[in-house]
């Protein structure tokens, strides 16, 4: 009787660490992120791979794969992070156009946060100068959070300050 060499074929394998989340074998990428841009986004597995341009299209399918197997598990872990994000203040929320949107910017300069929430630079570069809003530099360029521009000015009063509540 004659022996048949068998071929090993390479596949993409999904792996999980004890007490992590399955993930696409040599990546970062986390099944669940995959799923949920696919069932919950509606993005196809083309869109997939232009947002996530490391990995092949053989690797968004294994991973689209293990969610149909493992569905409830995987639905629980998106629902988890989104219920965590929901809660979460350090958790700044933006749609998929603003993310996409090369003009949108989540960092910002006084001048941009005077244009965007109608106060004055000058005001911006006062609560700068007296640390009551979180700020860097990049060289002589002051730079602050959309964030939190966003909960300083979201409402701002004729003076620029917000107003109370």
């Amino acid at each position: 009787m004659e022996r048949i060499e068998a071929e090993i074929l390479e596949t993409v394998r999904i792996v999980r660490i004890p007490g992590g989340v399955p993930k696409i074998a040599g990546h970062r990428i986390k099944v669940h992120h995959i799923a949920d841009l696919y069932e919950h986004y509606g993005r196809s597995v083309d869109e997939i791979l232009e947002q996530m341009s490391t990995l092949t299209r053989a690797e968004v399918h294994a991973a689209l794969s293990y969610y149909y197997d493992h569905k409830d598990e995987i639905d629980a872990i998106i629902r988890e992070e989104n219920e965590y994000e929901s809660d979460s203040p350090n958790v700044f929320h933006i749609t998929y156009e603003q993310a996409t949107d090369p003009d949108y910017k989540l960092v910002l300069t006084p001048q941009e946060i005077a244009q965007e929430y109608g106060v004055t630079a000058s005001a911006v570069y006062q609560a700068v100068r007296r640390n009551s809003i979180p700020h860097r530099r990049s060289g002589s360029t002051i730079l602050i959070t959309r964030w939190d521009a966003e909960k300083r000015w979201r409402n701002p009063s004729k003076r620029g300050r917000p107003k109370k509540r």
